[in-house]
C-alpha cells in the first residue's frame, strides 16, 4: 500500500491487527479521506457514509483513533486518541446496526477547545464490523477514513525545494524524467500541487504534466520526492530501437524546463527552472545517410 499520509490517501485495510483469518467484508466507507480546517473556539461538523453493500445485515463499532504517520509513506501506526483529544469528538452511537445494501450516515462533530495551540491533527475514523458466530470465529474487519483537522490560521507553512532536476541535462532520445523534491520544514502536513511545463527553444509548449497528482502528502519534517515521465520508455535495445523511439518521440535542441508549484492550496508559489539538450543524432545519422545515398544515386543517374 502506498502509505497514507497527511500527503497521501487511501482507505487502509488494517490486517494485521483486526484480522485472524481472511473474511469479505463487502463494506465502504465515505469519504476515505477528509480535509478540515477551523480556529480555535470553534465547532466543525463532517458526516460519513457507512454502506453495507452485503446481502446481509451488520453490526458495526465506530471509533477514533490517534494516527502517527510515520517517518515513510509505509509506516502509518494507529493508537488510541489520549482524553484530551477523545473529548474534542463526538461521534454518537458507536455501535451501528446497518440492513443490507443501505447507508448509514455518521455525524462527526469537532468541537476546538479556545486554549489549544495552532497545530494539524490526523485522526483515522474506524469502522469494524462484527462477524457472527455463525462463522466459526469471531473475526473483525477495519476499514480507516483518514481525517486532517488543521487548527488556527496562524501555522508555519514553511517548505522547502530540495530538488527540480532532469535525469539527463543532454540526452539523445526521451523519455526523460523530472524529479521534485519538496521538505515540509513547517507545522502543518503539506500538500504540494502544481505543474511542469516543457518549452523548445522558441518558447512553444512541447508538454505539460501535473506535480503530485496522486495528492500524497507530507508530513511535519520529512520530504518528498514526485516524478514526472517526458515520453514513453524505449521497447527493446540496440541502435534500432532506439532509432524508432528517437523518430515517434523526435525532440532537438534546448528546451526549459518549468516548474510551478503550490506547497498547499493557497500557498505561495514555489519555482525552479532548468534547462536541458536533446540531440537526436542516431535520426541524423541515417537521415544524412539516406539524404547522401539518394544523392548519389541521383548524380550518377544524371552523368549516364
Amino acid at each position: 500500500m502506498w502509505g497514507l499520509i497527511k500527503s497521501l490517501l487511501v482507505v487502509g485495510v488494517l490486517c494485521a491487527s483486526f484480522l485472524v483469518a481472511p473474511v469479505s467484508f463487502a463494506t465502504s466507507i465515505s469519504p476515505s479521506v477528509v480535509d478540515l480546517s477551523t480556529l480555535q473556539g470553534d465547532t466543525v461538523n463532517q458526516i460519513f457514509y457507512l454502506f453495507d453493500e452485503k446481502n446481509t445485515p451488520a453490526q458495526y463499532t465506530i471509533e477514533l483513533l490517534n494516527v502517527d504517520l510515520g517517518t515513510n509513506e509505509d509506516e502509518m501506526s494507529f493508537t488510541p486518541l489520549s482524553a484530551d483529544l477523545a473529548s474534542m469528538f463526538d461521534i454518537g452511537e458507536t455501535v451501528r446496526f446497518v440492513q443490507a445494501k443501505q447507508v448509514e450516515p455518521v455525524n462527526l462533530t469537532v468541537n476546538v477547545p479556545a486554549n489549544i495551540q495552532s497545530q494539524t491533527l490526523v485522526v483515522g475514523l474506524k469502522v469494524t464490523e462484527v462477524q457472527g458466530a455463525s462463522s466459526g470465529i469471531n473475526v473483525q474487519t477495519g476499514l480507516i477514513s483518514l481525517i486532517f483537522i488543521t487548527i488556527g490560521d496562524n501555522i508555519d507553512s514553511s517548505a522547502q525545494l530540495l530538488d527540480f532536476s532532469s535525469s539527463k541535462l543532454v540526452a539523445s532520445q526521451l523519455p526523460l524524467t523530472f524529479r521534485t523534491t519538496v521538505r515540509n520544514s513547517g507545522q502543518r502536513i503539506l500538500q504540494p500541487q502544481g505543474e511542469i511545463t516543457v518549452r523548445n527553444m522558441f518558447g512553444g509548449l512541447v508538454s505539460k504534466y501535473g506535480v503530485n497528482e496522486e495528492k500524497r502528502r507530507i508530513p511535519i519534517g520529512q520530504e518528498r520526492t514526485y516524478t514526472n515521465n517526458w515520453g514513453d520508455s524505449v521497447t527493446g535495445d540496440g541502435f534500432i530501437s532506439s532509432l524508432k523511439n528517437e523518430t515517434k518521440h523526435f525532440a532537438i535542441g534546448f528546451f526549459k524546463v518549468e516548474l510551478n508549484l503550490k506547497p498547499y492550496a493557497g500557498g505561495e508559489n514555489i519555482t525552479a527552472v532548468t534547462n536541458i539538450f536533446i540531440l537526436p543524432w542516431r535520426f541524423l545519422l541515417v537521415t544524412t545517410a539516406v539524404f547522401a545515398l539518394f544523392y548519389g544515386v541521383v548524380r550518377v543517374l544524371r552523368n549516364k
